[in-house]
């Protein structure tokens, strides 16, 4: 094949290959009346939370360094835990986020 005949192939950007998605990660809450996913705040992951079929989700969590990868439901829909640490035989959570002021 001669080179200089070849056309050059645009790579793709890095930002599509590694960079946050818009939305990610949806789960419905427990008693099924509420919808959780991972989006971005300031270009960081963060948790988003609204009632099923209302367009009036709001982040829940404020990381603003690595942003939030994995989350969970409590299962008394008041609560949403992310950042678990597995320590020897304990699970230690210090990413729990209350949700009952914002969705009573």
């Amino acid at each position: 094949m001669n080179k200089s005949n070849s056309t050059p192939v645009a790579l793709i950007p890095r930002s599509i290959l590694f960079g946050n998605p818009v939305k990610a990660n949806p789960q419905i809450s427990p008693d099924g009346t509420m919808m959780a996913y991972l989006a971005p705040v300031n270009d960081v992951l963060n948790v988003w939370v609204g009632k099923i079929g209302s367009d009036k989700y709001q982040p829940v969590t404020k990381d603003e360094d690595r942003g939030v990868r994995f989350y969970f439901w409590a299962a008394d829909n008041k609560y949403i835990v992310d950042k678990c640490v597995k320590f020897l035989s304990s699970t230690i959570c210090h990413g729990v986020t209350n949700l009952l002021p914002s969705f009573q």
